[in-house]
């Protein structure tokens, strides 16, 4: 897999998004006026599961995560969990 430390880098457009493989681990420190991009390859039939962990280490930040098509589309997104504020879903690559 593949682990990044994201402390200091400008990804806070689509343009500037970092590539990432998974399966992956992103450590980094948010801004809360701004957005974090990431980009990544997938599959049609792929399964992905995205899992914040924060407050559950800790910290304050209450998360929010969008997840786009390659054409900038919104498909899916997430906010609290039952077990909180932390954001957590799978979704399955479609075309």
């Amino acid at each position: 897999g593949q682990y990044l430390a994201d402390h200091k880098q400008d990804n806070h457009s689509f343009d500037k998004a970092i590539t990432v493989s998974f399966p992956a681990v992103i450590e980094g420190m948010v801004d809360s006026s701004q957005s974090d991009f990431y980009r990544f390859y997938a599959l049609e039939g792929d399964i992905l599961t995205f899992d914040v962990l924060a407050q559950r280490l800790g910290s304050n930040m209450d998360s929010f995560v969008k997840l786009y098509d390659s054409e900038k589309k919104l498909v899916a997104n997430a906010d609290d969990t039952e077990l909180g504020p932390d954001s957590s879903f799978s979704c399955t690559i479609r075309k």
